[in-house]
């Protein structure tokens, strides 16, 4: 699993990411399916109104920080050749960062918001230099204004090459999701599902969560390893270093 820590053309990292993917898909697909499965089974298809939606979107991002974190700990416990686990990786962060990684989550998502609110480009802009800041918080264990500033100078000289991956990334996850919910329209139409709409719906959104967004994560680390061998070196033996800190 070594060669995962490294640099890496776009392609190879779009390779690589689907590699781990594979090979790993049980455990990540249970690390976004357990946390998701209260969310888009029992509240999702019955929030309703401004606050019942409001109050299922600051859940959502309340997992989502959790599940990158714990994705992020996966991910490298399998690029150094040990076998993730679901239980070691909520645990990890659970236990060692959850403040840290909480904060620099909903830092990194009011700046980029706020960008997008502003005007389009400094959103996008926002998007480049911070993408890695939940990432470094992780792995690296520093405070959140530090890992934000770490993530802008890993970054710095491939902002558009790393926007453009996680743009194909995205639409390939959109492409896989719509798939996913054609079939869930089907299956209510075919099988007169229509007074368990709303459930059917909360599995297809549960699946296809599950299903796509790991390897959107997966492909973020290893652009991070990316940055880290080019700018430092930074290779399998400090990733473990890292980790058994």
């Amino acid at each position: 699993m070594t060669q995962y820590v490294r640099q890496m053309s776009p392609w190879e990292l779009l390779r690589s990411a689907m590699e781990l993917y594979q090979k790993n898909f049980r455990v990540l697909f249970l690390i976004i399916l357990i946390p998701h499965i209260p969310l888009d089974l029992f509240l999702g298809p019955f929030a309703s109104g401004t606050i019942g939606r409001a109050i299922y979107f600051i859940l959502t991002l309340f997992v989502g920080f959790f599940v990158c974190a714990t994705t992020a700990i996966a991910i490298s416990d399998a690029c150094t050749g040990n076998i993730p686990s679901v239980e070691r990786s909520y645990r990890y962060v659970f236990t060692e960062l959850p403040l840290n990684t909480m904060l620099v989550f909903f830092a990194q998502v009011f700046v980029i918001v706020a960008g997008f609110l502003l005007l389009v480009i400094p959103g996008l802009v926002f998007g480049a230099w911070y993408m890695f800041a939940q990432i470094v918080v992780v792995l690296e264990r520093i405070e959140p204004i530090a890992a934000m500033k770490r993530s802008r100078f890993l970054g710095k000289g491939f902002y558009i090459r790393n926007l453009s991956l996680a743009a194909v990334a995205t639409f390939l996850m959109l492409i896989g999701e719509l798939l996913i919910v054609v079939v869930g329209s089907i299956a209510i139409f075919l099988f007169k599902l229509q007074h368990a709409q709303g459930f059917v719906n909360g599995v297809v959104a549960l699946l296809a969560t599950a299903l796509f967004t790991p390897y959107l994560l997966t492909l973020s680390i290893l652009m991070y390893y990316d940055l880290r061998a080019r700018r430092e070196g930074y290779d399998s033996t400090a990733l473990t270093e890292d980790l058994e800190r």
